[in-house]
């Protein structure tokens, strides 16, 4: 297997830009897709293609932050940020709780750089480990 690149998807199409040899090539997905291994037509290196549906693009971001919900503070881990909402990585303790629920309200504190996150934020998705907020009042 080659490298792993991101694509972003406008329109169900991504446009694949080979890692090795450049070479492009507009490609259909199916809405269901988030990932596609795809072999360059040129050089016939295979790539895992990681497709990024967002209207609006995160940055990547790491680092411990603590999560306060109901008045207990949780250790997560940032993966990643943008104007919108935050995606984090939390620990297995925290999934086992059963406790984060979509629609259940948290606030952050990010003690090595506290103006980064700043309001309230709306848990949207659950996924595995990861964990997916939005910014309430947007």
């Amino acid at each position: 297997m080659g490298k792993t690149r991101t694509f972003r998807v406008i329109n169900n199409r991504i446009q694949f830009i080979c890692p090795v040899c450049r070479t492009r090539k507009f490609t259909p997905v199916m809405q269901s897709l988030r990932n596609k291994n795809m072999k360059c037509p040129k050089c016939a290196k295979v790539t895992k293609c990681i497709l990024n549906r967002r209207t609006k693009l995160r940055e990547l971001q790491s680092g411990k932050i603590l999560m306060v919900t109901g008045g207990r503070e949780l250790e997560v881990f940032l993966h990643d940020i943008s104007i919108d909402g935050i995606g984090v990585d939390l620990p297995v303790k925290a999934i086992r709780s059963g406790k984060l629920t979509t629609g259940r309200q948290v606030h952050f504190k990010c003690n090595w750089n506290p103006r980064l996150i700043n309001g309230s934020f709306v848990v949207n998705n659950v996924t595995g480990q990861r964990l997916g907020v939005e910014k309430v009042g947007r």
